[in-house]
């Protein structure tokens, strides 16, 4: 089975108590994040708005939705 995939790129300020910074992808701006809950909000917004990327090159990855346990919300 073949899924889709795409690059998140994330920043984040090395000495930042709570963890922070941004993340983005090839189809959003950048998103900024302060704190581990925030961060992941950010991945999951970044990831629900990529433009897929497939292709014989591209090793099979699963999401974060399609892993036992882990919610997977349609927006």
């Amino acid at each position: 089975m073949e899924r889709a995939t795409t690059r998140l790129e994330l920043s984040i300020e090395v000495d930042s108590d709570p963890i922070s910074g941004s993340v983005s992808n090839e189809s959003r701006q950048s998103q900024p994040f302060i704190g581990w809950i925030e961060l992941v909000a950010a991945i999951e917004a970044a990831r629900s708005s990529a433009t897929p990327v497939t292709g014989p090159g591209e090793a099979e990855r699963q999401t974060l939705g399609s892993l036992p346990g882990a919610k997977d919300q349609k927006l």
